[in-house]
């Protein structure tokens, strides 16, 4: 049920009803009915503009550094999932998506530069084969060559990574991580990390975020409406989050 009700308050789905019930409304009241259907044909619209998504984008994400991290006092990076491609046979079966992606090639250079192990966190999905984690520690070792000392494959939500993955982290004595996620979903994850006891150091990557000011800007694209996507679905979590405590 929450899945389909977070489906239907998201882009595309939201305005898509919202076009739908002015349409219905329009047999009765056709000229309210009609003024419904344009709103959602400008939400739409809108959503789906570079200008748009890069402002949503600005009010969810956490900057990047601009400079080398401070590890002092960290005993791991913990690398969270985003998802995997089951049909990536030219890599012999299953591999990282292009999110995933993101997120391993940083935390293989936060391990270069500080030495510290890395803990890759992420489980099955529907729509995966096996456990994202599994797939992300294979590029680890396979494409970086940087070794994983610890996988956590069961979690199926960021507060499911926290939880299983601190408890890993704490029967070795660890009270303080770095943690790799894209800038986006860096705000909520160090909520839910933080309110299992642990300190964070955050590490975000790939910022959504930037404005650049040229006419395509305002054109809808496919690319705007995804990323209008994922900020608004990162303030529902954040919303949702609160509500349980997790932050």
């Amino acid at each position: 049920m929450y899945d389909l009700v977070r489906t239907l308050i998201m882009p595309p789905a939201l305005p898509m009803l919202v076009i739908v019930a002015g349409l219905l409304w329009s047999i009765r009241r056709p000229g309210a009915g009609r003024k419904l259907s344009w709103a959602g044909v400008c939400l739409m619209y809108l959503l789906s503009t570079g200008l748009v998504s890069s402002l949503l984008m600005r009010l969810v994400e956490v900057p990047l550094l601009d400079g080398p991290i401070d590890p002092a006092g960290s005993g791991a990076i913990v690398v969270l999932s985003a998802g995997a491609e089951p049909g990536a046979v030219e890599y012999g079966g299953e591999s990282v998506d292009a999110a995933s992606l993101v997120r391993v090639r940083y935390a293989a250079k936060l391990h270069r530069d500080t030495g510290l192990p890395l803990l890759v966190t992420g489980g099955r999905t529907p729509w995966t084969i096996g456990a994202i984690a599994t797939a992300m520690k294979k590029t680890l070792e396979a494409d970086f060559a940087v070794p994983v000392r610890w996988i956590e494959d069961r979690s199926e939500t960021t507060a499911e990574n926290a939880s299983f993955s601190v408890s890993m982290l704490k029967a070795e004595g660890i009270s303080k991580i770095i943690l790799v996620t894209e800038a986006y979903h860096m705000a909520r994850s160090v909520g839910v990390f933080e309110a299992q006891g642990l300190a964070v150091v955050p590490a975000p990557t790939m910022s959504r975020a930037a404005i650049l000011w040229r006419p395509s800007i305002i054109y809808p694209n496919a690319a705007a409406l995804r990323d209008s996507y994922v900020a608004l679905h990162e303030m529902v979590g954040a919303v949702w989050y609160w509500l349980r405590g997790y932050s």
